[in-house]
């Protein structure tokens, strides 16, 4: 079974700060924390200021799953009402190797 790692890129929408962005995380945390299959998540924020979203899952699998139930979350929708939708740019690609991260 490969992991699959989620990356996200996108901006913050207009009228939005990192602030309200941090805050409206908190339940997508608390999202994330229910997914099956999901392993670790670490949010970054890029020097110019565009942010990326990385999400280790056990399988592609679980990784659509989770993209799914992200869809019809009513507990992220404050998180998706921040980021400016044509910003997205999302990509799952297989890991090869890592070290480090046990996913617990």
């Amino acid at each position: 079974m490969t992991n699959v790692v989620e990356i996200v890129n996108f901006t913050l929408a207009k009228g939005y700060t990192k602030d309200d962005f941090l805050a409206a995380n908190q339940p997508m945390d608390e999202f994330l924390r229910e997914q099956k299959g999901m392993l670790y998540r670490s949010l970054c924020e890029k020097a110019d200021g565009r942010f990326i979203d990385i999400v280790y899952w056990q399988d592609m699998a679980a990784a659509q799953q989770g993209q799914q139930a992200f869809r019809q979350s009513p507990q992220c929708q404050q998180m998706v009402q921040c980021i400016e939708k044509e910003s997205v740019q999302l990509e799952h690609v297989n890991v090869l190797a890592s070290f480090g991260c046990d996913g617990g």
